[in-house]
């Protein structure tokens, strides 16, 4: 695979990294309903790139073995007000990462604000993650993301990246 190769050449070492999404089928396919005021597990399903195995995937839980971890990945939200992401392990109940907070609320169709996360943290043993959202406000149909226009490709609402250091 080209990308761990070109890792390796400029930093001089092999890194394992996963990549995972939420992601509906080709056409005009609505994410969904969010939940309102409570965080609530995103629903990534996609296993993208995991050559190296770091995680395992299964009902939105991330199950990560020991180990030091980046996360980095953004999420469509539309139309819910204020909305942040966390990466939260469910096994000890605590929070590992916090993303950026946004805001987006607007009556122009496609308005969508984009939370992100992004953060360092270690798994002492096997634990279960997910990755959470929090809403503010209620968009039935697509709270999760608008429905792309192009029949021929998946649309990706939430995308991911797991590195392993």
């Amino acid at each position: 695979m080209l990308i761990p190769t070109a890792i390796e050449q400029v930093v001089g070492r092999s890194e394992s990294f996963a990549q995972i999404r939420y992601q509906t089928a080709a056409g005009a396919n609505p994410g969904g309903t969010n939940t309102q005021d409570a965080w609530t597990k995103y629903p990534v399903a996609t296993e993208v790139v995991d050559d190296d195995e770091i995680l395992s995937l299964s009902s939105s839980v991330i199950t990560l073995a020991a180990g030091d971890y980046e996360i980095s990945g953004t999420a469509v939200l539309y139309n819910v007000g204020d909305c942040q992401l966390r990466l939260r392990n469910t096994t000890s109940n605590t929070t590992l990462v916090v993303g950026i907070h946004t805001f987006n609320k607007s009556a122009t169709p496609g308005a969508a604000g984009n939370p992100t996360i992004q953060g360092w943290f270690t798994v002492a043993e096997s634990q279960n993650l997910e990755i959470q959202y929090y809403c503010l406000d209620l968009q039935s149909t697509n709270g999760l993301g608008v429905g792309g226009v192009d029949t021929t490709e998946v649309n990706v609402f939430g995308d991911f990246v797991f590195r392993k250091l």
